[in-house]
């Protein structure tokens, strides 16, 4: 009977600590993934949507947090440099025909500023949209309109000045292209960052049985930092 009853007292407080120290170790491993870390990884995922490498840096890794934010100011440059290269060979191009082609630049769209690279003046285009029965292409036979170029060599080389300028813009549009993939890129990262964040944390979690100095055993749950 006495067998029995300390049977019964060691399975009770076998429970009782084992109740009490599961509630330890919820204290001690905090909250399971939830609506909070989905919240965590939303906001790195979205800091890192409007400024790449800021993700990162709210998970924690300072080193991708540089890779990214290096990357935009890169990408960012480089649109600046094609940018102002398109414009610059543009006005040089646009110049050089009025130099050597006696063009008035004012009021005068891209569509005119390329015809005038393809034909010698403005009678040898008039003529050529008139064989082609293309009436609303034609230009007023005015001064405005206008352009006689004094050589082949000057019309071809102001060919190369505005098709250099057009690669430059393109090039430019590439570079806003590889910012968006920045973009997207980073956020995805941000959220691998803050999974990896919380794998590591999981792993410093450390559960056991220890003996009570009574009889019993109690639930232990340990965490490192």
């Amino acid at each position: 009977m006495k067998k029995s009853v300390f049977r019964l007292s060691l399975w009770f407080l076998l429970a009782a600590h084992s109740a009490q120290a599961g509630g330890f170790a919820e204290r001690l491993s905090g909250p399971k993934p939830d609506d909070a870390e989905m919240s965590g990884r939303g906001k790195a995922f979205f800091l890192s949507l409007l400024v790449p490498g800021a993700g990162e840096y709210y998970a924690g890794s300072k080193k991708w947090a540089t890779v990214f934010a290096v990357s935009e100011l890169t990408l960012w440059t480089t649109f600046t440099a094609f940018r102002m290269y398109g414009n610059m060979k543009r006005d040089d191009a646009r110049l050089f025909a009025a130099a050597h082609a006696g063009i008035d630049l004012s009021g005068k769209d891209d569509r005119y500023f390329v015809n005038i690279e393809n034909f010698m003046s403005l009678g040898d285009y008039n003529a050529f949209k008139l064989k082609q029965r293309d009436l609303n292409a034609l230009y007023p036979e005015d001064e405005t309109h206008a352009w006689q170029w004094d050589s082949e060599t000057s019309r071809r080389r102001y060919e190369r000045m505005r098709v250099a300028s057009d690669r430059a813009y393109s090039r430019s549009t590439i570079v806003v292209a590889a910012v968006i993939l920045n973009h997207l890129v980073s956020g995805v990262d941000a959220i691998r960052v803050m999974n990896q964040r919380e794998s590591l944390s999981e792993k410093n979690l450390q559960v056991g049985f220890v003996p009570l100095h009574g009889p019993g055993m109690a639930l232990a749950v340990r965490k490192s930092f």
